[in-house]
């Protein structure tokens, strides 16, 4: 049954929910203007109201989370910190200590995670405040939010919708002022498409720029990175200098013009762009040029086998991480189990061929 949020009221709340970009955050609790115990208690306050319909926490940190503000408030350094007092929902395939990681799925150890993930210790060094787990599909498998073992994650702007996932939660804690920035992971658009359903922003980074949840070479056979989600692309900038351990910067606008390339071709042959996205894809490329930017068009050659490639590569991600995680595997929801009987087909007959991607990306440095 869908929980009885009115739609008018889901649009109008998100436009008034959120309690100050990241940056901003930051930016009045290292000079004292405010407390990371009051940012904290104010989010918390705005998941309480909230969260019961929209469902993007599995788990609140409701004592952890205060007890780590107040720590920031007294750190003797809190001027120096990037992220001071700003609160993260953390995706729940990546461990926080104290918390259990159960990768959206009752098949999986409840056991509590002893430490952090590196990707953790890179935002509570930065100042960040883990306000809670965000929830996912099973195992990331799907593009959208939802699981057996923790219900339905529901669009902050229409609680009818879907919020797109894997990284669903995150990006409906974002949207809604639950959270200023979520991390999450991308295999194949679990950071982008919820970001695109809930109107915030979401990065994947290149490979290697950001280390992967327990500290994995890689996952997904390649597929997969860590990134950041934020309300601005000055937050997304500011949350992804962190995770890559580097000192953030103050975004400034080019001085001189830049080369920017667009591509309107999708690798998919039989998806296209809907006049919507059409029209904000040329909305940007004439404020670019307005400002004194070349822009061309450049489609990468995208083979037209691309999407058996990449569902090769998906399906035998989601049998590793069955073998890897599931320790109940008779719990795996049943559509979840007949993919990963297609990602053991895969493997038994080879796997993804790493050289194939080698050669692929080789081909677009060398064009």
């Amino acid at each position: 049954m869908v929980p009885r949020l009115d739609v008018r009221h889901a649009r109008c709340m998100t436009r008034t929910t959120n309690l100050g970009a990241a940056h901003e955050i930051a930016d009045a609790v290292r000079s004292g203007r405010i407390t990371a115990a009051e940012i904290t208690r104010a989010h918390l306050a705005k998941i309480d109201q909230l969260d019961g319909a929209l469902g993007a926490f599995r788990s609140v940190r409701h004592a952890a989370a205060l007890a780590e503000a107040e720590a920031i408030d007294a750190h003797a350094n809190r001027s120096e910190l990037p992220l001071a007092g700003v609160p993260v929902a953390v995706k729940d395939n990546i461990a926080v200590a104290g918390e259990q990681v159960r990768h959206g799925s009752e098949a999986t150890s409840s056991d509590p995670a002893v430490s952090d993930d590196e990707l953790v210790v890179r935002l509570r060094r930065a100042g960040a405040i883990v306000i809670g787990i965000s929830r996912m599909p099973e195992l990331a498998a799907w593009a959208f939010t939802s699981s057996t073992a923790f219900g339905v994650t529901r669009n902050p702007w229409n609680p009818l919708l879907d919020p797109g996932g894997s990284t669903g939660g995150g990006a409906v804690a974002v949207a809604s002022g639950m959270a200023a920035l979520a991390l999450g992971t991308d295999g194949g658009g679990s950071l982008r498409v919820p970001s695109a359903y809930c109107g915030v922003v979401g990065v994947k980074p290149g490979r290697h720029e950001v280390p992967l949840p327990e500290g994995l070479n890689e996952h997904w056979c390649g597929l997969s990175v860590a990134g950041p989600i934020a309300r601005t692309a000055a937050d997304a900038a500011l949350a992804l200098a962190v995770l890559r351990d580097q000192r953030p910067t103050a975004l400034e606008v080019a001085s001189t013009p830049l080369r920017i390339a667009v591509s309107r071709r999708s690798p998919v042959p039989t998806s296209r762009a809907d006049a919507h996205q059409r029209a904000a894809l040329e909305h940007t490329v004439t404020r670019l040029q307005a400002l004194g930017h070349e822009v061309v068009d450049a489609d990468p050659p995208y083979p037209p086998t691309l999407i058996q490639r990449w569902s090769r590569r998906w399906w035998a991600g989601i049998a590793l991480d069955a073998e890897r995680l599931a320790t109940q595997p008779d719990r795996l929801e049943k559509r979840t189990r007949t993919m990963i009987a297609k990602g053991r087909r895969v493997l038994r007959f080879g796997g993804p061929r790493p050289a194939v991607a080698a050669r692929w990306r080789e081909t677009q440095a060398s064009g």
